[in-house]
């Protein structure tokens, strides 16, 4: 049995979206056939690194795992966080709603 349900979204939301759909898939299609490529420049282009990896990819099917970016170190909440502070300080880094709709906040990357 599958699930077919299909959400068309709405035109605002396609206005704002950072990629087309054509732009993903061009994206999608990158990552599936030039994955060596591909995944060094995403993780590049989008994350800053304290120390580079040194080897993409390591797998061992017999064991059952698997590593990316081996070597490689990262602080998460530099990346997360403090990273944004100096164009995004005042934006709205989480929206928090309890369980009654009218407990709810914000709080900006600065409130971080």
């Amino acid at each position: 049995m599958t699930n077919d349900k299909q959400y068309p979204v709405s035109d605002d939301a396609k206005q704002r979206a950072h990629l087309s759909i054509d732009q993903y898939q061009d994206l999608y299609q990158k990552s599936i056939n030039a994955p060596e490529t591909f995944w060094p420049e995403m993780a590049n282009e989008f994350l800053t690194w304290s120390k580079p990896w040194e080897q993409l990819t390591e797998s061992n099917l017999m064991t059952g795992t698997a590593g990316w970016f081996i070597g490689g170190k990262l602080n998460a909440c530099y990346n997360c966080v403090d990273r944004h502070l100096p164009e995004r300080a005042q934006q709205t880094a989480i929206l928090w709603e309890g369980d009654d709709p009218s407990q709810q906040a914000t709080i900006t990357y600065q409130d971080l």
